[in-house]
């Protein structure tokens, strides 16, 4: 039967109205179909991870320590920040299909790299005391047994008597001759190196002092055949310092020379406490990594090469009275120390990822660009020396936390001021270099700023958590 106009108009009214109440009715579960998809990440494209990670990124990256009117970042938050990051997306990493898609990966290759790195530092017990303060992918515990074989202390300077003469400024001169005489009974290449000198960069652990008395053990046989160099520093009181304060720390890093590939080394570190044993009524040293609350931190965050060199304030030597005074500095000995370093080349730390800390500053993945033009200096001369990475891509990354402007130059630093900043505008680096005071901070300005710039949040190291380099 043939419907009328009027009869298909109504029918047409019908369908209209079933199909507007089959949507109302169906309304709440396309919502819950929409909100699913969106809060599900495992549902989420690769445009949409992407749009996820930038928001983290500038998260992370936003600087809430503040000093003089400067803006710093704050490491703890940056590892907190990071922690969260990861737990977000850690679980997806068990489905293999995740990564194995090339964009994707692309995308969030180096921000996972860096997240995971980071959280470790965030790991905490109930008490809120850290548990990986070192960074590494083990705990501070496991890694003393890591690094134990290569970090023991020589049993010269695990002696009590070496010790007990550690303990005081008015004895330190009898702990050096202890170590003269242990050198004429050894061959040369094994003798040790001592230099006593006040540094200006980094206090000691126990942030008692600025001195330090350095043991450079070199040559040292291991039981497979290798030879290990130990660089040993005791934390001394300085001359001037009255009253002597109680000085417990000692640091090692030691280095084993790949004998398989030449130019590359493994490198280890540990922190002692001196501590007073009632019980042998001397004093032994305490590997701070089996404190409950590590003092210790990240040593990658400044120990970019196994070895910094050392580049002291003063350089101290023992008067006709055994006491400790500042004498002339030992220009010899520093470059004979520095000709070492040199040797080491690309260390493996074991477990820590160098890689997962970003590029070096100074990369020349950007055209570089001067900060500001510096009063009566030269333009061209700041931009030719703007290319740290040159060296520092295949040694000693100058990246992350190093690399960027934070709380640990001023907690840390003597003159509040970074590692690398300090080495640019004291003239150490670049190697050689003609740059007048001005051209040297102005160097440092351009460099810090293409590498990462806390006020626009862009540079180097936001290009390279984006994989864009």
């Amino acid at each position: 039967m043939r419907r009328s106009h009027s009869g298909w108009a109504g029918f047409a009214a019908g369908r209209r109205a079933l199909t507007a109440a089959a949507i109302a009715a169906a309304l709440p579960w396309l919502t819950a179909l929409a909100l699913a998809h969106r809060d599900d990440p495992a549902k989420w494209s690769t445009a949409e991870w992407t749009r996820w990670r930038d928001a983290e990124i500038a998260t992370i990256l936003t600087p809430t320590y503040s000093l003089d009117g400067e803006r710093l970042l704050l490491r703890t938050d940056v590892a907190d920040r990071c922690a969260s990051a990861y737990a977000f997306i850690a679980p997806r990493l068990a489905d293999p299909a995740f990564l194995a898609d090339k964009e994707r990966a692309a995308a969030l290759g180096n921000f996972l790299k860096f997240t995971e790195a980071q959280h470790w530092v965030a790991l905490k017990r109930p008490d809120g005391t850290q548990t990986h303060a070192l960074g590494m992918d083990i705990s501070d515990s496991e890694y003393w047994e890591f690094a134990k074989p290569y970090t023991t202390l020589p049993a010269l300077l695990r002696s009590p008597s070496f010790l007990a003469c550690m303990s005081h400024r008015g004895s330190y001169k009898y702990a050096v001759d202890m170590i003269d005489a242990r050198n004429r009974g050894v061959p040369e290449d094994q003798r040790w190196i001592v230099l006593p000198f006040r540094g200006q960069f980094v206090a000691s652990v126990d942030r008692t002092t600025f001195g330090r008395l350095l043991v450079v053990a070199p040559n040292q046989p291991m039981p497979d055949g290798e030879t290990l160099d130990q660089w040993v520093s005791f934390a001394i009181a300085r001359p001037e310092m009255d009253p002597e304060p109680t000085i417990r720390s000692v640091s090692v890093v030691a280095v084993l020379r790949d004998r398989a590939q030449p130019g590359r080394s493994q490198a280890f570190f540990t922190d002692y406490f001196r501590e007073y044993d009632a019980a042998s009524d001397s004093i032994v040293p305490m590997p701070t990594f089996l404190m409950h609350r590590n003092p210790s931190q990240n040593c990658y965050d400044c120990h970019k090469s196994a070895v910094i060199p050392i580049r002291p304030k003063a350089t101290y030597r023992f008067d006709s009275d055994g006491s400790l005074v500042e004498g002339s500095r030992r220009s010899d000995l520093l470059d004979r120390l520095d000709g070492l370093i040199g040797t080491y080349g690309q260390s493996d730390l074991g477990h820590l990822s160098t890689d997962a800390y970003g590029p070096s500053l100074g990369s020349p993945s950007r055209k570089p660009e001067v900060a500001r033009p510096p009063f009566g200096g030269s333009l061209a001369k700041v931009r030719e020396n703007m290319t740290c990475g040159k060296c520092h891509e295949a040694f000693g990354k100058l990246n992350y936390l190093l690399g960027v402007r934070s709380d640990s130059d001023v907690k840390s630093f003597e003159a509040k001021q970074g590692l690398v900043q300090s080495f640019i505008e004291q003239g150490f680096m670049p190697p050689g270099n003609t740059l007048t005071a001005t051209e040297r901070h102005t160097l440092w300005e351009s460099v810090s700023r293409a590498y990462f710039d806390p006020a626009t949040g862009t540079g180097a190291f936001v290009d390279w958590l984006k994989g864009e380099r």
